[in-house]
């Protein structure tokens, strides 16, 4: 046995073997045209020529009901679920098999749901993990499928790499201590920690100084950038965000948006691209708030859509004070927009370090926020200069080509054995620098 797993490993380590890649997510996009996580099919097609995928996509049945039953963006979820095939090849290098799961919602019972993916889904995946050679599992989307993977993982003796992107802050700032404690745990006993921008590098490196942090970015998207003639007055606002979190402040935003009508007298109009089971509740704020001659929501648009949709406004906000990452964000500023933003939410220090403009905000409160966008509205021709003078270096920068070249090097390392528990700190000087890279 053992010198059939020393022949394995040898054989994943050869040079010139083509890697493989195994991603277990509860985060696939099955619906790409209106799903938030639409971003991880751009993911997959950037690895070919790097690594052959397969990913295992857990279908989460019952927390849909949720926004079934309140009219959010899932609505067509049932309907695509149907038609779904069980296995399917969405690139030529990429294998997608899709498993049904029966979990509960993770607010109502969170701590009961590693243990259900364990029972519904380990003889399966770990009959996949052994007939197959693959040099690390992933798990995209820090989840409660993670001891899933970690327990696969180990019992074929492949590294487990989990990608924190589940913000820890902001489930601090909810109250959910217990369930960050959870995830922390999952980081601890991972071999390396993916993040996406240095914020979250400097968060996990402040709580668990011996893990090995990497930072990968994800890419911008290839779109044209939004046109260097800026749209006519009056001063408009793009809100590019989900309406299923109370945390991304998209209500806050309209409360500022009526007081610098009402209060201020200042002529500013706002769209706000996206939809989740709030939409219908802050829609009924427009008219207690009067702002509904100056207010209009879009729903889900496609990225050529909101690529479109970019050209006629002046300015991006992101009202939310956590996000792990802020995809919106990075794509407004690399089409060359002005962004308004809290200065620690997210990629928003990295936009800064690279000279975007943003028009920060310490936090995201009523006040800051209508002090913020006065000031974005006063300062708009050199933010405009600012915008169009960084576009350039943001899209080399956040690039799907430099993402790939991160899991290129990651993936050619010598180190891709599993670490040993006992030795700390190491690879963390590296990661830093590949993030930086």
């Amino acid at each position: 046995m053992m010198n059939e797993k020393a022949s394995l490993d040898n054989e994943r380590h050869r040079p010139g073997v083509r890697k493989q890649l195994l991603i277990v997510t509860d985060k696939y996009p099955v619906d790409p045209g209106r799903s938030p996580t639409a971003w991880l099919l751009e993911h997959l097609r950037s690895l070919e020529g790097i690594a052959d995928v397969t990913v295992v996509s857990l279908l989460r049945m019952l927390p849909r009901v949720k926004n079934l039953i309140l009219g959010g963006y899932d609505r067509r979820w049932f309907r695509i679920l149907r038609a779904l095939p069980a296995v399917e090849q969405p690139f030529p290098h990429v294998t997608v098999y899709h498993r049904h799961c029966l979990t509960v919602p993770d607010r109502l019972g969170w701590k009961w749901n590693p243990a259900l993916f364990v029972l519904q889904q380990q003889r399966w995946l770990r009959k996949l993990l052994h007939r197959s050679r693959f040099d690390a599992v992933l798990v995209h989307y820090l989840h409660a499928a993670t001891p899933l993977a970690r327990n696969g993982a180990r019992s074929a003796g492949i590294p487990l790499w989990l990608d924190e992107n589940e913000g820890l802050e902001a489930l601090e700032a909810e109250g959910q201590a217990r369930l960050r404690r959870w995830l922390l745990r999952q980081l601890s006993s991972s071999d390396i920690v993916l993040t996406q921008c240095s914020r979250q590098e400097r968060e996990l490196s402040g709580l668990l100084p011996h893990i090995r942090v990497h930072v990968i970015p994800p890419g911008a998207g290839d779109e044209l950038p939004a046109g260097d003639i800026p749209p006519p007055p009056p001063f408009r606002l793009l809100c590019v965000s989900r309406l299923d979190q109370p945390g991304k402040n998209v209500a806050m935003l309209l409360h500022a948006i009526a007081r610098l009508r009402h209060e201020e007298h200042l002529d500013v109009r706002l769209t706000i691209a996206g939809d989740g089971y709030q939409r219908r509740a802050l829609q009924r704020m427009l008219h207690t708030l009067d702002i509904e001659d100056i207010v209009r929501f879009t729903g889900w648009l496609s990225s050529g859509a909101l690529r479109e949709l970019r050209r006629e406004h002046h300015c991006a906000v992101q009202p939310s004070e956590h996000e792990s990452f802020g995809l919106a964000a990075l794509e407004a500023v690399a089409a060359g927009l002005p962004l308004i933003a809290c200065a620690d939410a997210g990629v928003v220090s990295d936009l800064l370090a690279e000279g975007a403009a943003v028009q920060t905000m310490h936090l995201c409160t009523e006040k800051q926020l209508v002090v913020a966008i006065r000031t974005a509205c006063e300062r708009l021709p050199e933010l405009q200069r600012q915008a169009v003078e960084a576009r350039g270096r943001l899209r080399e920068r956040f690039s799907w080509s430099a993402h790939a070249e991160y899991y290129a090097a990651l993936l050619g390392a010598e180190d891709l054995s599993v670490a040993d528990p006992s030795v700390t700190g190491s690879g963390k000087e590296h990661s830093r620098d590949a993030g930086r890279r």
